[in-house]
């Protein structure tokens, strides 16, 4: 008698029909992407495949690079800035004897240097972190008006000089912050300060330029870049106030 193969189970495939049924099972599971598939004992064993290896990492984009590149910069400054800690401790010493002897703080710079002045003489006025009375400190690049006038009428370098002729007085203490230590404008101030007998204290970038020897004591960060600079003038900002706090026990 002759077998319906094509009804009956192939012997050792259980579950599947005839050879050929299995051979269709196999092309089937090859489509599938388990290509190099085979039975072994009526089970299958999955050959791995570029389809189920481990995705590879994207490549970094230039963004990211850059991302990358200027946290790198900013960590190895920031690195360094302990060898600025005497300075540091020796300024807000000298800044907290003049505000508690009845002086003021006047802040002075270009660009986002008259911007770091600005941020810090609020928190001067207001408070960094704990309720305190508010401490005497002006920016002397707030004031558009003024600006204006005097560099349209005396000069660009004249900007800050004018000011603390009309301001400063003996006690006070100015700060300038210049990132190359070169700017005309804060020079001239230095020296107007100088001779008004202002204490002066300068945050400076590079190698401090001509305005580290205008100044009674010069923070100079060990950079080139502007920005990595003006970050590190902000740590030292922020530092100096709240040691000023501390040192006048406010806080």
């Amino acid at each position: 008698m002759k077998l319906d193969t094509a009804s009956q189970p192939s012997p050792g495939y259980p579950g599947l029909g005839s050879t050929n049924g299995a051979h269709g099972a196999n092309a089937a599971s090859a489509a599938n992407g388990v290509n190099g598939s085979h039975a072994e004992n009526g089970l299958h064993r999955a050959v791995r495949t570029p389809k189920n290896l481990p995705a590879r990492p994207a490549l970094a984009t230039p963004l990211e690079l850059m991302f990358e590149h200027n946290l790198l910069q900013h960590r190895r400054l920031f690195s360094q800035l302990s060898t600025l800690r005497p300075q540091v401790c020796q300024a807000a010493v000298l800044m907290a004897d003049c505000l508690h002897r009845g002086g003021r703080l006047l802040f002075f710079g270009n660009g986002g240097s008259a911007s770091d002045s600005q941020h810090l003489a609020a928190e001067f006025n207001g408070r960094l972190r704990q309720e305190r009375v508010p401490l005497p400190a002006l920016a002397l690049c707030a004031d558009g008006a003024t600006l204006t006038a005097i560099a349209n009428d005396y000069g660009f370098e004249e900007l800050f000089a004018r000011q603390l002729r009309a301001h400063a007085r003996p006690g006070d203490c100015v700060v300038a912050l210049s990132t190359s230590g070169e700017s005309a404008n804060v020079l001239r101030g230095l020296a107007t300060a100088r001779s008004l007998g202002v204490l002066r204290v300068a945050l400076l970038g590079r190698d401090g330029g001509a305005a580290r020897q205008l100044a009674d004591l010069a923070l100079v960060v060990p950079h080139q870049d502007t920005a990595r600079i003006q970050e590190a003038h902000m740590f030292i900002g922020h530092t100096l106030c709240g040691q000023i706090e501390s040192a006048m026990g406010l806080v």
